[in-house]
């Protein structure tokens, strides 16, 4: 019982400075810009072309000859 207590203890003491509101972070990369800085919209190219990928290396076993083993 005595363990259960200890460790809802220290799990108390480690998550309460994440579970404490303050003020949001600031990025000190953009300190010191005149006006905000606004990042391009990120495009999903990549993704589509891994998705693709993916697919090949899923689908593609499916089109190897059956009768094929490995004792050839």
């Amino acid at each position: 019982m005595s363990r259960i207590i200890v460790w809802v203890f220290v799990t108390g003491l480690t998550c309460a400075p994440v579970l404490a509101e303050g003020e949001p972070a600031i990025d000190a990369r953009l300190i010191g810009y005149p006006q905000p800085l606004i990042l391009p919209a990120a495009s999903t190219a990549l993704m589509w072309l891994v998705l693709m990928g993916l697919c090949v290396i899923c689908v593609g076993p499916m089109f190897l000859n059956a009768k094929r083993t490995h004792l050839d």
